[in-house]
């Protein structure tokens, strides 16, 4: 008897580690899922991106940086219209510091200066930063990225979007990804 009592006992202590070992593992998980990159190449469709303003948005094989597909940004009015994707705040954390890169091309008759920007509110008012930019010419291909940019510790309801300083020509993006700072120069 009292050697089935040790057994049942040591079944219990081996049944508590391994709930614990599986309960830490579980948030270990959960904290390397949070720090997770996001990667998007539009070969599989455009995901979460949608147009700012009066624009449309597609998957597109007409101009492509990579693979096999991108993300077609046409029908803009404006320098502000553009695409735009919201950014979770479970995992892009305000107050931490990300790379962000894109390709990115013109597609209008002559040089743009195409800015990768971002969007937040504080306070219920809304806010812009720009990331970075790079002047582009006419049906060209170049990269935007930054090595370091850091989401503001106070931001709500943050977005990553494309826009020109100037005009309205259609342009294209692709391979669009955040990681850690200092992955993407």
């Amino acid at each position: 008897m009292k050697k089935s009592l040790r057994v049942v006992a040591s079944f219990a202590t081996c049944l508590s580690l391994c709930a614990s070992f599986f309960a830490d593992k579980v948030a270990k998980d959960d904290v390397v899922h949070a720090q997770e990159n996001y990667n998007c190449s539009f070969d599989s469709g455009i995901g979460d991106w949608s147009g700012r303003g009066s624009v449309e948005v597609k998957q597109s094989a007409d101009n492509v940086y990579s693979g096999s597909a991108s993300l077609s940004v046409s029908g803009r009015t404006d320098n502000w219209n553009g695409c735009q994707l919201p950014l979770d705040t479970a995992t892009f954390s305000p107050g931490s510091t990300y790379s962000f890169y894109s390709a990115v091309y013109n597609a209008g008759r002559s040089e743009a200066e195409m800015m990768m920007s971002f969007q937040y509110d504080v306070d219920g008012e809304t806010k812009y930063d720009h990331i970075t930019s790079k002047t582009v010419s006419s049906g060209n291909w170049a990269i935007l990225s930054s090595s370091a940019y850091t989401i503001p510790a106070n931001a709500e309801n943050p977005v990553l979007y494309f826009e020109t300083a100037k005009g309205s020509a259609s342009f294209f993006i692709d391979d669009v990804k955040i990681g850690s700072k200092g992955e993407f120069m």
